[in-house]
């Protein structure tokens, strides 16, 4: 809603994104579902339920009725995809990537094959569903549900995902987990009760986009470094920092010098969120060190 009364459909609560090799930035709709009022909207089939739209929202139904679930039902079906916007155009409209599936992304990127050609994993392939009993329709209007039938490994929390572009080599950020139980701990998520989060790289086969395999490592495991159960590449964890909850991760311009930024510090390790170095390579991998501070309280 504009200040002037003009309405504006537009696009909210957009959290981290990623550059495109043409130009233009991606961003993703995260944790939309707070703006709606779910009061009274039925849902049989627990859609609303999977996706967190459960509660009375944040009152923006009482100045548009869109944002009440039950009023509208497939106004909250707007929200949850990565919104591509062209920074050097003032005049162009933002386009929403409907193919991508609806979550409540929190960012994308683009990494193009060496040859220019690539392979979507086979929820759609050729204007046809691959989810046993969805429509294209539902596949990208209620991905968590078709992910849910098609079985992929459940991370804890990935906020955002970056590659080196000097290695091709792939880094995303879980923030962290505090449902998950000692029986649902799995190779690439290896603690219950993930307070602190964690941050995974993975290295497609030759370090091309286009191949459908890949190797994974878990490269930092946040925590106080006191405590053992942290990892930090084998770097001697006397030598970094305390780090806790990774939510955005970005290179610079040199070589393998990955950036973090936290979300959830204080309430986890007490820290202040902040700002953190973390080399990917070389005699210092592993050797998070910290940049800067958030003001105590900034997030209140």
């Amino acid at each position: 809603m504009a200040a002037d009364g003009r309405r504006v459909l537009g696009t909210l609560n957009n959290c981290a994104g990623g550059d495109t090799p043409w130009g233009t930035v991606l961003s993703g709709e995260e944790n939309f579902n707070q703006y709606f009022d779910s009061t009274g909207a039925p849902d049989p089939e627990g859609r609303l339920a999977r996706y967190g739209i459960t509660s009375g929202g944040r009152g923006w139904e009482q100045a548009d009725r869109r944002f009440s679930v039950a009023d509208e039902p497939h106004e909250v079906n707007r929200f949850g995809w990565i919104v591509e916007v062209d920074p050097d155009d003032p005049g162009s409209t933002p386009v929403k990537h409907t193919a991508l599936g609806r979550f409540k992304h929190e960012g994308a990127t683009i990494r193009l094959a060496h040859d220019g050609r690539g392979e979507w994993l086979p929820h759609v392939v050729d204007g046809e569903s691959r989810v046993e009993g969805m429509t294209v329709a539902e596949v990208c209007t209620w991905t968590r549900l078709a992910a849910d039938r098609v079985g992929p490994t459940k991370m804890d929390r990935p906020e955002d995902v970056q590659p080196d572009p000097h290695t091709g080599r792939v880094y995303v950020a879980l923030t962290n987990n505090t449902a998950r139980t000692p029986g649902q701990i799995d190779e690439p998520n290896p603690r219950a009760n993930n307070t602190f989060g964690h941050v995974i790289e993975w290295r497609e086969e030759g370090d091309d986009a286009a191949p459908l395999r890949f190797r994974w490592k878990i490269v930092l495991v946040a925590g106080d470094p006191s405590d053992p159960g942290t990892y930090f590449s084998g770097m001697d964890r006397r030598e970094v920092t305390p780090i806790s909850c990774p939510d955005n991760v970005a290179f610079d311009g040199e070589p393998g010098h990955l950036w973090i930024s936290t979300d959830g510090a204080p309430g986890t390790i007490g820290t202040c969120d902040g700002l953190f170095r973390m080399p990917t390579r070389g005699r210092d991998r592993g050797l998070v060190q910290q940049f800067l501070s958030a003001p105590s309280a900034a997030a209140r």
